[in-house]
């Protein structure tokens, strides 16, 4: 008798453990095996063991203040990490099977909150400067979001691609907040040419940009 109740015990902890919400408190061998949830620093992120789309996972930012779809395959980068508190946080992250292209990629991320986020022009200057870019953005707009999108190249080793960039601004259409986004696709060093589905890319990027959710909030400034 009492080792049948202490099986039942046991299968209760373990039922309570799979309806625990917080990533962060399960075992980690009954999670996904999945680089999200078995990478340490990752899975602080991680707001849910339910995929939104096949092979994406709900990201949930220690500001509390965004959410977005992320990657199954990709690991956050701890070195890269920055957080000031709820208004700032920078990251990135990265894998070696990119969604389209199946090569290594990065995707570096930036979010702010405060009365200098209204300058829209300064986050789109900002994020050029990190591609060497000096054209146009496309403005994409949903309910929520405004989105500026634009991409370029990489030059290494005179004409040789060394990467291929997919980057701007996501930003709240009902407060200041803004992410800015830099996904980066490398080539391989080897290869002399790179021929990737820049279409396919695009498309992909877009749509992780879309899945970006700004909580409700007032204007800092």
């Amino acid at each position: 008798m009492r080792r049948f109740i202490f099986a039942l015990f046991i299968l209760f902890l373990g039922g309570c453990e799979l309806l625990e919400t917080d990533v962060t408190k399960i075992n980690p061998k009954k999670l996904p095996d999945l680089p999200a949830f078995q990478d340490d620093f990752t899975r602080e992120f991680m707001g849910s063991t339910e995929e939104l789309e096949e092979g994406f996972y709900l990201f949930q930012s220690k500001t509390g203040k965004y959410t977005m779809m992320y990657p199954a395959n990709a690991k956050m980068q701890r070195p890269y990490y920055g957080f000031t508190g709820e208004n700032y946080e920078k990251l990135r992250y990265a894998g070696g099977d990119e969604e389209v292209t199946g090569a290594t990629y990065t995707v570096d991320l930036s979010f702010k909150h405060n009365k200098d986020t209204i300058r829209l022009d300064t986050h789109l200057s900002v994020v050029s400067m990190g591609v060497r870019y000096e054209g146009d953005f496309e403005k994409i707009e949903t309910e929520d979001l405004e989105i500026y999108f634009a991409k370029n190249t990489i030059p290494v080793d005179g004409e040789r691609i060394g990467s291929y960039n997919f980057f701007g601004v996501v930003k709240s259409k009902e407060s200041n907040k803004t992410l800015n986004y830099n996904y980066m696709v490398y080539c391989d060093r080897d290869a002399k040419k790179c021929d990737y589905d820049i279409e396919g890319i695009e498309k992909h990027v877009k749509r992780l940009m879309k899945s970006v959710t700004f909580e409700p909030g007032e204007r800092q400034g």
